[in-house]
C-alpha cells in the first residue's frame, strides 16, 4: 500500500529543491561563541568581530552560523554569574555547546593589546604562530581556534594583529586563515565577504555601540530610551558615511520595533541597494511583508536574498513557507 506524503511535506520538498540547488553540497553547521576581550576598552572591538564573522559564514556557500539566539541560550545553561564569558569556558564545555546544538564547527577566540601576548600563546596551545617582538605599529592582536567536532580536533589556529584602524583588514586576514585550513575557496564566497564594509572605523565602532544596545536585555519601560540612544548612535554613523549599509540596516531595525515600518522599509532597501549581497535587509523586509499579509512582497523580497545567495538555508525555508501558505505548489 502506498503512503501519501502530507501536503505541507511535499510543498516544502518541492519548494526547497527550486530555490536551493545549492543545498547539495553539505554546508558546515558553525557555532560562534561570542570574542572575549582581555581589556575592558576592547570590548566593542570583540563585539564587532563576532558580528563580522557571522556575516562572513552567511556570505560562504559552505558554512551556516547557527543563530546566535540558539548559540545564548545554550550558553546559559553552563555560564555562571562568575563567568568571564564564553571564550574562557574550559575547551570541554566550548565543545559540549556545539555538541548540545548539533554543529560541526565551534570557533572563539579573544582580543588583546599587543603588548600583553602570552594570553594569545596560552590559548593557542603554545605554538610558534604569535611572534616574539610586537611589530611597529601594532595596537591589538586575535587569537582564534577552530574545533572540527566531527573528528574530535582543532583544525585551525589564527593570529593575527596590527593597529585598531586596520581592524577590518585584521578581520580579512583572520577567516581567509581559518577558511583556508578548512580548504575552502575565497573565490567562492560572495562579494562583501572580503573588505572594508565602511572606509572609516569611527561609523563602524559607532553602529557596534548601537548593535550593542539594541541587543541587551532591558526591561519594556526601558526600551524606548534604549531605541533612542541607539539609533542616535546609528544617525551619527550615517552622518559620517551615508554609505554604510549595515548603518541602514540597523536603522531599519529600529525604526520597525518602534512601529515606523513605512520608514524602516525604506532604511532596509536603501542597505539592500549599497550591498546587493546583503541577506539581513532582505530578510527582514520579507518578515514585514508577511505581518502585512503581502504575499507578493514577501516572496519578491526573498526571492531577491535567494539571489544574493542561493545557499541561505533561512530564506529557503521561508520560501518554503510563503508557498506553502498561497496554496501554489
Amino acid at each position: 500500500m502506498t503512503r501519501m506524503l502530507p501536503r505541507t511535506l511535499t510543498t516544502l520538498t518541492i519548494v526547497i529543491s527550486l530555490f536551493a540547488p545549492i543545498q547539495a553540497q553539505q554546508q558546515a553547521t558553525v557555532v560562534l561563541l561570542p570574542i572575549g576581550a582581555i581589556s575592558e576598552s576592547d570590548r566593542w572591538i570583540a563585539a564587532g568581530l563576532s558580528r563580522d564573522l557571522i556575516e562572513k559564514m552567511v556570505r560562504t556557500p559552505e558554512l551556516r552560523p547557527v543563530p546566535e539566539m540558539q548559540v545564548k541560550s545554550n550558553l546559559a545553561r553552563i555560564l555562571t554569574r562568575k563567568s568571564k564569558g564564553p571564550a574562557w569556558l574550559p575547551a570541554s564545555a566550548q565543545r559540549k555547546v556545539g555538541e548540545w546544538l548539533d554543529a560541526d564547527l565551534v570557533l572563539t577566540g579573544y582580543v588583546g593589546a599587543s603588548g600583553n601576548r602570552d594570553q594569545a600563546r596560552s590559548f593557542l596551545d603554545n605554538l610558534s604562530i604569535v611572534p616574539s617582538n610586537t611589530p611597529e605599529g601594532s595596537e591589538v592582536w586575535v587569537a582564534a581556534r577552530l574545533v572540527d567536532l566531527r573528528i574530535g580536533k582543532t583544525v585551525s589556529w589564527a593570529f593575527v594583529e596590527g593597529s585598531r584602524d586596520g581592524l577590518f583588514e585584521l578581520h580579512d586576514a583572520l577567516y581567509l586563515q581559518m577558511t583556508a585550513d578548512l580548504g575552502l575557496d575565497p573565490g567562492r564566497m560572495a562579494p562583501g565577504t572580503i573588505g572594508r564594509p565602511t572606509e572609516s572605523i569611527y561609523p563602524y565602532r559607532r553602529t557596534v555601540e548601537a548593535e550593542t544596545l539594541l541587543r541587551a536585555d532591558v526591561k519594556p519601560k526601558k526600551q524606548s530610551k534604549v531605541w533612542k540612544k541607539a539609533f542616535k548612535e546609528i544617525r551619527r554613523a550615517l552622518e559620517q558615511d551615508s554609505g554604510f549599509a549595515k548603518a541602514h540596516y540597523l536603522a531599519g531595525e529600529i525604526l520597525n520595533r518602534q512601529g515606523h515600518f513605512d520608514r524602516a522599509l525604506t532604511a532596509y532597501g536603501q542597505a539592500s541597494a549599497l550591498d546587493p549581497n546583503y541577506v539581513a535587509p532582505r530578510l527582514a523586509i520579507a518578515k514585514i511583508a508577511l505581518r502585512a499579509k503581502d504575499t507578493h512582497s514577501e516572496l519578491n523580497a526573498l526571492q531577491s536574498a535567494l539571489e544574493a545567495a542561493p545557499w541561505n538555508a533561512d530564506a529557503t525555508l521561508q520560501m518554503a513557507q510563503a508557498y506553502e501558505r498561497t496554496g501554489r505548489m
